[in-house]
């Protein structure tokens, strides 16, 4: 399946995909929102470096000085697997 089955384990060189054409993907499909800039980022944190969503809330919340919540990031990332899963994304 790739990406560790979209676990909190970070990529690396025994994936499926390497790292440049997931952020390849990311930054291609991942587009037309009003937080589109947000949600790629959140996408690369948790898919590529494996940032647990605890954690991703706090630097989230610090680098886009807005609040949010583990529920609102599960909802991003999910939308954004479904959105490259359609586009490559094994």
């Amino acid at each position: 399946m790739g990406l560790k089955e979209y676990g909190c384990v970070a990529t690396g060189a025994d994936d499926d995909q390497p790292r440049s054409y997931i952020e390849l993907l990311i930054d291609e499909w991942i587009i037309g929102k009003t937080n589109a800039y947000r949600d790629r980022y959140i996408l690369k944190r948790r898919l590529i470096d494996g940032i647990p969503y605890c954690a991703l809330v706090d630097i989230v919340e610090n680098k886009f000085k807005q609040p949010i919540t583990e529920r609102q990031l599960r909802r991003i990332v999910s939308a954004g697997i479904k959105t490259l899963k359609r586009h490559g994304l094994k």
